[in-house]
């Protein structure tokens, strides 16, 4: 599994714009609530962390595929 996410992928789960979060995440990435990792000019956001954000206390492997599974059926 993915250890990361993308900006599109967390926007989509915060009803928010890839841009802002990729531009939050420069600025002043504590704000976010979500830990973030910028390299060169990309944004990955780790996705245990921020599945942890969203609510979910324990993350099985079944979980996590089920969010990647997710963005797979659209």
């Amino acid at each position: 599994f993915p250890v990361t996410i993308t900006s599109e992928i967390a926007a989509r789960y915060l009803n928010s714009d890839p841009q802002t979060i990729r531009l939050q995440a420069r600025k002043d990435s504590l704000k976010l609530g979500f830990p973030v990792v910028i390299v060169g000019s990309r944004v990955k956001i780790p996705r245990i962390p921020f599945l942890k954000f969203m609510g979910i206390k324990t993350v099985a492997p079944r979980q996590i595929y089920r969010v990647k599974r997710d963005e797979c059926d659209d």
